[in-house]
């Protein structure tokens, strides 16, 4: 009476080998794996898992998802981003206009910035009065960023940081 031996990723199931799961190359049966190809990889539930942010691969192993993604299932298919702000794009997850990605997580970029590949680079405006220098949006005179906006200033100012905070006055209208 022998006993039949399966080779790797293969269980006997009583007749004839089957496939154990997904990335498991060594099983009970074809839902309880008790070893992964790949050693990053966790068994939960008795199938493999690849840490946060990868995926198993044709070849068994965890590859790396696309840019900001979370859960994957492949390079190109991201099912969810890092940031529950970010959008999906294919295989990648993006910002939102106004942020930019660092790591894993959108942040901010500087005031009145539509696109900036960091926070202190501006590619950008969301105004199309603003100016962009040294990697910064800046309203033109007599006007102030209100959100993204260049809102004009109180009429007796030259600058102001808000409508009720003016920097320079206007001497004209005193």
């Amino acid at each position: 009476n022998s006993m039949c031996v399966c080779p790797t990723g293969k269980y006997f199931n009583g007749t004839n080998c089957g496939a154990c799961g997904n990335g498991c190359s060594n099983c009970k049966n074809s839902t309880s794996c008790t070893v992964c190809y790949d050693s990053t990889a966790t068994i939960i539930s008795g199938s493999c898992t690849c840490p946060a942010g990868q995926f198993i691969n044709s070849s068994s192993l965890c590859s790396a998802c696309g840019t900001g993604c979370l859960v994957c299932s492949s390079t190109s298919s991201c099912t969810t981003c890092y940031d529950s702000t970010a959008i999906k794009s294919g295989g990648s997850c993006t910002c939102p206009a106004g942020k930019y990605l660092t790591g894993t997580t959108c942040a901010s970029c500087g005031s009145g910035c539509s696109a900036c590949p960091n926070n202190s680079s501006c590619s950008s405006c969301y105004d199309t009065t603003a100016t962009m220098s040294g990697g910064t949006c800046s309203c033109p005179s007599s006007k102030y960023f209100n959100g993204s906006l260049c809102v004009a200033c109180n009429s007796t100012c030259l600058t102001c940081s808000s409508q009720t905070t003016c920097n320079t006055c206007d001497s004209s209208k005193k």
